[in-house]
């Protein structure tokens, strides 16, 4: 009666492992890199929306004869120089979603910080509402160092 045996040997079990680790060590890398991508495009998205929703009010806020608050679906907003002030009831309300960040108002300015990112402070969005009707807000993304965010 011969015997048959089955399966791997130790030496093949060894190559395929040395392979697989090698192969993570080119993914690893990669994988983190695209981590900071989607955050930094994350932000970017903030910010264009944080544009888009203080045009907007902007507009209302013209159409509607200047008045401190707009109506903005159902929430009234209230109106710094003809855009979103910086307090509770302005951009935090003109915006509709910001999932993802946490809003601070510091110093008369909205700060939006990326949850999650290695270091917040280096991964988000300032808002300060403008200090004369004949100049827009100031949206500033913070984004010194990628690697932070």
């Amino acid at each position: 009666m011969r015997i048959v045996a089955r399966g791997f040997t130790q030496i093949e079990l060894a190559v395929v492992l040395a392979i697989m680790a090698l192969l993570a060590s080119f993914a690893i890398p990669r994988f983190t890199s695209i981590e900071n991508e989607g955050r930094v495009a994350a932000i970017a998205s903030l910010s264009a929306s944080i544009r888009n929703a203080s045009a907007l009010a902007h507009a209302q806020w013209l159409a509607s004869d200047r008045p401190d608050t707009i109506d903005v679906e159902g929430q009234i907003v209230t109106m710094r120089n003809g855009y979103p002030d910086a307090g509770q009831t302005g951009l935090p309300t003109a915006l509709p979603d910001a999932a993802g960040f946490s809003a601070s108002i510091t110093n008369g300015a909205v700060i939006y910080k990326k949850s999650g990112a290695p270091n917040p402070d280096q991964c988000s969005v300032v808002y300060s509402p403008p200090a004369t009707t004949d100049s827009p807000p100031r949206i500033l993304l913070v984004t010194p160092n990628l690697s932070g965010c």
